[in-house]
């Protein structure tokens, strides 16, 4: 088994020092969790062992609190992911990334963050070099932009995985807003998140869920966090390239 999806109403706050959401408990197989935080008796507070994922694990909300909507979702859902499996979702070999905490002002600064986000320390290499590639910073100098990506690049069947980075909100990601994932065209398999909160599953206008169940969505996989949660980004890539990829 390389992953499982949970259905279930809201997340379940299962592994925490602090009492926030994570599933760890199910994608680590062979670590040991116990509970011994009395302040959150019913979280697993102490991890160990071999710590790392042996699978990923996803969560398939309730839409809206909305059960028949659910219901709607969940086969459009598993219509894309089916397409994905059997070849004919017509995707290409490729990595697309929006940088919107930069607001470069020369060519030079456009460039400069562009060469990070290919070869830097925090880069997503090698899938920065992954079949087609593009990269979009925000700018006052005319170059492409994250509402070119949002208008376009993730419209395009060139890409597999797409990487949105911005400061957020259980709504927003950046300038990605729940009302324009809904009114775009998303076809990456994978869609990253690197804004705060935006994992807020319990949040009933969420901008991960609206982009996973949007109707206009082929996303399968989507990444968001939390004001606490972190991870190891370099454990979820490579569990992420051997499913997705």
């Amino acid at each position: 088994m390389r992953g499982s999806s949970l259905l279930t109403p809201t997340p379940i706050r299962i592994f925490s020092q602090h009492n926030f959401i994570s599933f760890q408990f199910y994608s680590d197989l062979d670590g040991t969790f116990e509970k011994n935080n009395a302040s959150y008796s019913n979280s697993y507070s102490d991890h160990y062992g071999e710590t790392s994922p042996e699978i990923s694990v996803g969560v398939l909300p309730m839409y809206r609190k909305n059960i028949q909507e659910t219901i709607n979702r969940l086969r459009w859902y598993f219509q894309k992911n089916h397409e994905y499996r059997t070849g004919s979702s017509g995707l290409e070999d490729g990595y697309l990334q929006v940088n919107e905490f930069t607001n470069a002002e020369t060519q030079q600064e456009y460039d400069l963050t562009v060469d990070r986000m290919v070869n830097g320390q925090y880069s997503w290499s090698p899938l920065t070099t992954w079949g087609n590639t593009s990269f979009y910073v925000a700018n006052s100098v005319g170059l492409p932009c994250p509402s070119d990506a949002f208008n376009k690049g993730l419209a395009d069947s060139l890409y597999k995985v797409a990487v949105l980075e911005a400061h957020g909100s259980p709504s927003t990601n950046g300038s990605l807003t729940t009302t324009v994932a809904k009114s775009i065209t998303i076809r990456p398999a994978i869609i990253w998140l690197e804004g705060c909160n935006t994992g807020d599953l319990t949040y009933d206008n969420n901008i991960l869920t609206e982009i996973v169940c949007s109707s206009n969505s082929k996303a399968l996989v989507g990444k968001g966090g939390t004001s606490n949660a972190g991870g190891d980004r370099e454990q979820w890539k490579r569990i992420l390239r051997a499913q997705y990829c």
